[in-house]
């Protein structure tokens, strides 16, 4: 019996002793359970915090693309090319759109500002003792869309003004004549620089000749614009390929411009070059030389070798050059009258690079670009972009040209001063400028045939297209770049003959 009870008492002992662990062990669990759900709970609110953060980013980015509806739609057409597909890396790309939208982003937060700039300068100019009578017109287009009423000046039909100065001068307009199509986010940029440095409206006015039917080009210069330009409409916009557009284009523009309003000279620009903060001084310094130098039938803003690697700091150095730069050029109406009958249908730029075209005629560039293009997107192929114009330099600031002498640019003292440079130059061989440790020299680097420039060009990041044998930016076929400090000439092993054109002057060029 009493080992009965004592076997009553361990079982009760053991069950309560097991009844405390269970206990023990669901209050645990319990306890785990809970610690459980709080980290979860904190790793969703971090969770919560980080979308949240993501949703404002990505609505700023909805906001964003939203502003660049059409600009996509454009990236969209071009990235269909096969070229571009088997040329660039769909990353590539991205980080190109990327930058673009980036600047672009930039550009249309800051032009709000643009009404009130152009008023200040409207105030300036007011001030002047000049007389003109403003007026309106109307230009209508066949569709209602097309209509378009602009405020212009009204002045006699040879466009010049007397304005009261000291010297009491009879003072030449030179408009400026910009070319647009269907790019707004680029137009936007340009005009207001443009705008920003041109310090007189009455002597440079701005004539923007649109192309395309454009509806968000159009609004931005009927309206962020429509104070502070002169709008012309070309009123042949058939849709026809790029190049036969933008021939077609130039044609109607610089006829209006020259034969229809009797200008003299001509600023010429299209919507994706922003210009220097001196490049309306650089252009009117060397408008004097343009027009007394018969060798000479262009002055142009742009060099397409000067990239930041090889070009030096000075931004008073220009140079004369066989092979027509464009983007961004200055022309008359005495060659204007000699080209235009003749007038391509397709490649304008390529026409005006033809030896019987400008007979042995030169432009005036500078070593450091007056303009810097930023159109990525365009009738170009986005990879030439990429690849060869994307890193030139350009002036960014105000450039004093008071003592500048432009009689050494005229034809004979630059020949014989070219001419001295490249013959006491010393002759190597690429590899040698690096393995001798060249400064500050001046080194002339020969080349047998245009295969042979290519070569040398493609080493140095040049564009190596030439237009009947004639490089980009050569004069005599010897092209001048910036290396490690030394200033290198690539030269035709072939002697130079100093002494004439790469064609003869005619009888045109003598009656100029």
């Amino acid at each position: 019996m009493k080992f009965i009870f004592i076997s009553l008492v361990v079982l009760a002992l053991i069950g309560i002793i097991s009844y405390i662990s269970l206990t023990s062990q669901i209050f645990q669990l319990k306890d785990s359970n809970q610690m459980v759900e709080y980290k979860l709970d904190i790793k969703f609110n971090d969770a919560v915090i980080k979308f949240n953060e993501f949703a404002e980013k990505y609505n700023e980015m909805v906001v964003k693309m939203s502003d660049l509806v059409q600009r996509i739609e454009v990236l969209e057409e071009v990235l269909t090319r096969e070229k571009i597909k088997n040329s660039l890396s769909k990353s590539k790309i991205d980080k190109l759109i990327m930058e673009q939208d980036k600047i672009e982003k930039q550009y249309i937060e800051k032009h709000k500002d643009l009404d009130k700039q152009f008023k200040d300068l409207i105030k300036i100019q007011s001030k002047k003792k000049v007389h003109i009578d403003n007026s309106n017109i109307d230009i209508v287009d066949k569709d209602s869309h097309d209509k378009i009423i602009i405020e212009n000046y009204k002045h006699n039909s040879k466009n010049n003004i007397k304005i009261n100065n000291n010297k009491n001068d009879k003072i030449e307009l030179v408009p400026i004549l910009l070319l647009t199509c269907n790019r707004p986010w680029y137009l936007l940029l340009t005009l207001k620089e443009l705008i920003k440095i041109r310090k007189d409206p009455i002597k440079n006015p701005i004539y923007v000749s649109q192309d395309c039917d454009d509806k968000e080009t159009t609004y931005i210069l009927e309206n962020d614009f429509k104070n502070s330009i002169h709008l012309l409409r070309n009123p042949n916009r058939t849709k026809i390929e790029p190049y036969l557009a933008i021939a077609r284009h130039y044609k109607w523009a610089l006829t209006e411009m020259f034969d229809v309003k009797d200008y003299k000279s001509l600023i010429i620009l299209e919507d994706d070059l922003k210009v220097s903060p001196d490049f309306i001084n650089y252009m009117e310094t060397m408008k004097p030389l343009l027009d007394s130098d018969p060798s000479l039938f262009c002055v142009s803003a742009w060099n397409d070798n000067a990239k930041v690697y090889l070009t030096m700091n000075n931004n008073l150095n220009f140079l004369r050059t066989d092979f027509f730069p464009g983007l961004g050029w200055m022309l008359n109406v005495n060659f204007w009258n000699e080209i235009k009958s003749n007038w391509p249908e397709n490649y304008w730029d390529d026409y005006l690079r033809e030896r019987r075209v400008v007979q042995g005629r030169q432009c005036i560039m500078p070593l450091v670009p007056r303009v810097s293009n930023i159109g990525f997107i365009g009738a170009s192929d986005p990879l030439v972009y990429e690849l060869f114009l994307k890193d030139i330099t350009v002036v960014d600031k105000v450039v004093d040209y008071k003592d500048y002498d432009i009689n050494q640019l005229k034809e004979l003292p630059y020949r014989d001063t070219m001419k001295s440079i490249v013959e006491k130059a010393k002759t190597v061989q690429r590899y040698e400028i690096e393995m001798f440790n060249y400064k500050n020299s001046t080194l002339k680097i020969l080349y047998t045939t245009q295969y042979d420039y290519q070569g040398y060009a493609r080493i140095f990041g040049l564009m190596q297209d030439l237009r009947e044998e004639v490089p980009r930016g050569s004069y005599k076929k010897i092209v001048p770049i910036y290396l490690n400090s030394n200033l290198v000439f690539l030269v035709p092993k072939q002697p130079i003959d100093w002494n004439s054109r790469l064609i003869n002057a005619t009888t045109t060029i003598q009656e100029k």
